[in-house]
This record gives C-alpha cells, sequence and structure tokens, in this order.
C-alpha cells in the first residue's frame, strides 16, 4: 500500500506555487519512507514452535516486519517469506500485530 507523493496544483498565484514546491519538498522525503508503505497485521496466534505461514497482503516481498503488540514472553522469527505470505514461528504460545513494509 503505497502512499502517493505531494500533488501540487498549478496556480496563476505565483506565491501559491512557491508554497506549494515548498511543501513537496518538505514532506515527499517522509512520504517515501519504506516503513509508511507497509500494512498492518492483526490477530496472529502462534503456537510454540510452530510455524505458521500469514497473508501480508503487501503485493511483494517485504523488507522487512516488526511488532506492535504482543501479549506473552517470547521470542518471535521469520522463518521465510515471499510475495503472499510470512512465515512466523514463536518460542511460545503467543498472539501478535505486526507491520510489515
Amino acid at each position: 500500500m503505497a502512499i502517493g507523493q505531494f500533488a501540487k496544483l498549478q496556480s496563476s498565484d505565483a506565491v501559491q506555487n512557491r508554497t506549494q514546491d515548498l511543501i513537496a519538498k518538505a514532506v515527499n522525503p517522509a512520504l517515501a519512507s519504506i516503513l509508511l508503505n507497509g500494512v498492518p497485521v492483526r490477530n496472529v496466534a502462534l503456537a510454540s514452535g510452530v510455524a505458521l505461514a500469514v497473508n501480508h497482503k503487501l503485493g511483494r516481498q517485504p523488507l522487512g516486519w516488526f511488532m506492535t503488540d504482543i501479549d506473552a514472553a517470547a521470542t518471535v522469527f521469520r522463518v521465510s517469506w515471499n510475495d503472499k505470505q510470512i512465515k512466523l514461528q514463536a518460542s511460545a504460545d503467543v498472539n501478535i500485530n505486526l507491520w510489515v513494509f
């Protein structure tokens, strides 16, 4: 889910055009961040020692991921991934939310 760049609207007003140029210069680098071009994956229930394939709906192979919530003490790691799924495994039974980017 890519976030688009700031779209400038051409105007006959030179001040408005310069203002839009400055906004684009400030905002577009942040919008291009790889972290913003990700998707949330919620309510993933992992069983201890069992690899689980989870659909990430990113539409491409991820560049990375991180947990945004976890309900137990566990180590969670990626076993594999591709353009459709990320396979995760945990050291204990745990429910997680993650951000895949």
